[in-house]
């Protein structure tokens, strides 16, 4: 079990529109108690927490990893069609620790870092890992609206 001190002070953000909310949100009761799934405004979290444990690979979660606090994801859903880069990201994620399927290692790993979270998220490794995802996976531009615009006009 994880530490009562850690606990108490841990949330996890489900996204309301999951296919997987309900599933999702058994397994955070059963582990972690149904207290600990945070409905609050989206915006309120990056102020609320030191540790952001998301539950959805979409927009909230490049939002989590962009905004400057560390942000571990549960997710146990296996990944389907995506780019053998991509998937190379994902596998690097979760071998370095950004990413969990069972909550007996996300438990561990939230106890090694729980001091100090910010040296783990902020270390030049996982900087690294998070550049190269964000590169990947997520549009970062002036103008990303324009992007769009031009990729679906040439379609």
């Amino acid at each position: 079990n994880l530490n009562k001190e850690i606990n108490k002070n841990i949330y996890f953000r489900v996204h309301p529109s999951s296919l997987f909310k309900d599933i999702i949100e058994k397994e955070i009761s059963k582990n972690f108690g149904v207290e600990k799934i945070d409905r609050s405004i989206f915006d309120d979290i990056f102020t609320k927490y030191n540790l952001i444990i998301d539950t959805n690979i979409q927009t909230t979660y490049y939002q989590c990893l962009n905004s400057g606090v560390p942000v571990l994801l549960f997710y146990n859903q296996e990944l389907i069609n995506v780019t053998p880069l991509t998937k190379k990201n994902f596998l690097n994620m979760k071998k370095n620790k950004f990413k969990f399927s069972n909550t007996k290692n996300l438990k561990r790993h939230i106890e090694g870092i729980y001091n100090d979270p910010s040296g783990w998220w902020n270390s030049k490794k996982n900087l690294k890992i998070r550049a190269d995802f964000s590169k990947n996976c997520s549009l970062n531009t002036k103008n990303d609206l324009e992007v769009w615009k031009k990729f679906f006009l040439k379609i």
